[in-house]
């Protein structure tokens, strides 16, 4: 299997015509809180696969914002 680069991906997105950048910026405290009651990381893995489970039809890419993810 041939592998892509980033560029190769991205371009495929564009030509399906998906535009959109999701991001990724899960701060804790706005997670809904039946999210919550698991532990900090898997409450925001469980909302960011949420959100990518909603969106991925729609984006091309995501993007992470590493300040909510450094703490």
């Amino acid at each position: 299997m041939k592998s892509r680069n980033f560029r190769e991906l991205l371009q495929a997105k564009w030509d399906e015509r998906r535009f959109v950048c999701v991001g990724l910026d899960s701060e804790y405290k706005q997670i809904p809180e039946c999210l919550r009651m698991a532990s900090v990381p898997n409450a925001i893995l469980t909302f960011n696969r949420a959100i990518v489970d909603a969106t991925h039809d729609l984006a091309g890419v995501y993007k992470p914002n590493i300040a909510f993810y450094e703490a």
